[in-house]
């Protein structure tokens, strides 16, 4: 079985070969016939590459967790949509927004309303009135037991 895969691979690889070699060939003739401008090199074309070689929209990423506490806080006394709390939190896109969000419903530190707009659950307005935005409570990862200590 390998030994037949040995030769499809090497058969390929000749016939590659003899493909760039006719490729070669004929570049030369239409070079030759006064083609003009040499044909373009093989590849992607400048600018569609890698993500390397663009920037995001802001250049910045926000460290960890900045987000899901801005959110907490956009909603502290409002029933915002995720367009609401991105204009509120500024240079967000509110499908970021949508994420945070539905990672917040499963730890259960917002619901949805009837209307499709979101608010803070009793139990993370009592976390947010009690401590005072100190950034303990709804650490990634923190299920239970927010004062357990590393």
């Amino acid at each position: 079985m390998a030994n037949s895969i040995d030769r499809v691979k090497q058969d390929i690889r000749k016939r590659l070969d003899e493909l760039e070699a006719e490729r070669d060939q004929l570049l030369r003739a239409f070079a030759a016939l006064g083609g003009g401008a040499p044909a373009k090199k093989r590849g992607r074309p400048p600018g569609s590459g890698s993500a390397s070689g663009r920037r995001r929209g802001s250049g910045r990423r926000a460290p960890r967790g900045q987000r899901r506490e801005q959110v907490l806080k956009a909603l502290e006394g409002n029933d915002l949509g995720p367009s609401g709390i991105a204009r509120e939190i500024g240079g967000v896109n509110p499908t970021q927004i949508s994420g945070i969000l539905r990672q917040l419903a499963a730890e259960g530190r917002v619901a949805r309303t009837a209307g499709g707009k979101w608010r803070l659950t009793p139990a993370a307005e009592f976390e947010s009135g009690g401590a005072a935005s100190g950034g303990q409570a709804g650490a990634p990862g923190s299920g239970g037991g927010s004062d357990s200590g590393s």
